[in-house]
């Protein structure tokens, strides 16, 4: 599993649309699954964030297909959400920020070969009502 992180400049509508929908428009539903927020609140919420970084956009792939990764998650017990859960706090510490201090989308795609979830976070603490802190160097993180 690999984790890429991207600072999002663009608009949170056109991320939303991306993730739902796809690059033209025509991303097979059945394709798409959200794992985490609403696409709706996350919109109304994001619009009106004071900070240039509007989001933080992580890409979690897989080497392998949807179900190819279900069975081998399957042995140690564990499904994707609980996967999905934990690589959540592990970036996102709940000490630090508690889910909800946190305006998340988080969305899984099985239209390509590799099975991968793409997650957006608002780039604001809205207990604090402050940006995030990510460290610098967690651009990629590799888990094996």
């Amino acid at each position: 599993m690999i984790v890429n992180r991207k600072v999002g400049r663009t608009k949170p509508e056109g991320r939303v649309y991306y993730l739902l929908l796809g690059k033209d428009g025509n991303r097979p539903q059945k394709a798409v699954e959200i794992l985490d927020g609403n696409p709706e609140l996350f919109l109304r919420l994001a619009k009106h964030n004071p900070y240039k970084t509007k989001t933080y956009n992580f890409l979690i792939s897989f080497a392998e297909n949807r179900e190819e990764l279900e069975s081998k998650l399957e042995k140690s017990g564990i499904t994707i959400e609980e996967l999905y859960r934990e690589l959540l706090s592990y970036l996102f510490p709940p000490e630090y920020y508690p889910r909800e201090a946190l305006n998340i989308l988080a969305v899984a795609h099985s239209d390509t070969d590799n099975f991968h979830i793409h997650l957006t976070v608002e780039n604001y603490d809205h207990l604090n009502k402050k940006s995030l802190y990510i460290p610098v160097n967690l651009t990629e993180i590799r888990f094996y």
